[in-house]
């Protein structure tokens, strides 16, 4: 048997309209960034600003679907009862997929054309000078947004998959803004013919392959995450799991806490608690205990979980 309880709180903050002006704002200074980092780009000829630019035009289609999801995944119907909240956690899936693809195809490249000048001497001077004001303005920006993703999804518990996924990527963009900003000062004041001339040539493939490698991390991580959300595992998040599990057990009536465990699923911003009760149990606790307790607890995680969804389940 199995008793349902689908809960959304709408008298506290609503995670998806946070949700939805957090992504709004991304939009737009991704917008602004990704103009000026093709512009520079074009001039410039630089891989890695071809990899940053890349990233920012990704960002900025990503987060506009993302707003899409976002308004989209609470909805319920017939053929999903539960809402759309899968689609959260496979739309990371999908972007941590493309930003590793792109980040492997850029080292390739650079890799190739370092070959080019160390076997052969053939290469460019890189042209370092209008890089260098739009990685300062970038940084900023980037700071700045990571910064109000981080701020908003705390406001909301740090439920949101969509912001951990846009803050994530926020991060990369302005280490990589950084990175190559740094590396392009470094290279505007390297003289000619010096053991260092080398870098003025081959500085592209140095700070593509370092960012690459510092970054790289942090998409496959998502990419875990997002995985086992969407078929459906059980929570990640030791600190939040321990203390949905403490309020169940707190308060669950005394003389069934033998007959209980619990399992606790996160899918986008929604939670799915099943709580597994023994069979035998009625020999304790009747059926209206079952439902006044299943009343308790939602009446308790509601106030921090907007969208909840508690089963208690006879086995």
């Amino acid at each position: 048997m199995k008793l349902v309880c689908q809960m959304k709180n709408d008298s506290q903050l609503n995670p998806k309209k946070v949700e939805q002006n957090a992504l709004l704002m991304g939009t737009i200074l991704y917008s602004v960034m990704c103009i000026a980092s093709f512009s520079v780009y074009f001039i410039s000829k630089i891989q890695a600003m071809f990899l940053d630019a890349s990233f920012i035009l990704i960002t900025v289609c990503s987060t506009i679907i993302a707003s899409i999801i976002s308004r989209h995944s609470e909805r319920r119907s017939t053929r999903f009862p539960a809402g759309l909240f899968f689609l959260e956690p496979l739309y990371a899936i999908f972007r941590s997929v493309l930003i590793i693809v792109l980040t492997i195809l850029s080292c390739t490249k650079v890799s190739f054309s370092a070959w080019q000048y160390f076997v052969y001497g053939k290469g460019e001077v890189i042209n370092v000078l209008p890089i260098i004001p739009y990685e300062i303005l970038a940084v900023i920006l980037c700071a700045f947004l990571y910064l109000y993703y981080m701020r908003q999804n705390k406001k909301i518990n740090n439920m949101s998959t969509l912001i951990n996924a846009e803050a994530k990527t926020t991060l990369l963009d302005g280490l990589m803004c950084a990175g190559i900003g740094i590396v392009a000062l470094l290279v505007a004041f390297i003289p000619e013919n010096t053991p260092l001339d080398f870098i003025r040539y081959t500085g592209d493939f140095f700070i593509t392959v370092t960012l690459s490698l510092m970054v790289i991390k942090a998409p496959f991580k998502i990419l875990k995450n997002s995985f086992i959300e969407v078929v459906h595992g059980t929570m990640l998040d030791d600190s939040q799991k321990r203390e949905i599990e403490t309020v169940i057990y707190n308060t669950l009536p005394f003389q069934l806490k033998e007959y209980l465990s619990c399992q606790i699923y996160k899918v986008g911003v929604s939670l799915q608690i099943s709580i597994l009760v023994a069979h035998d149990c009625h020999q304790v606790v009747d059926y209206q205990a079952l439902l006044r307790y299943r009343q308790q607890l939602k009446d308790i995680l509601v106030q921090k979980f907007n969208y909840i969804e508690i089963q208690i389940i006879l086995s």
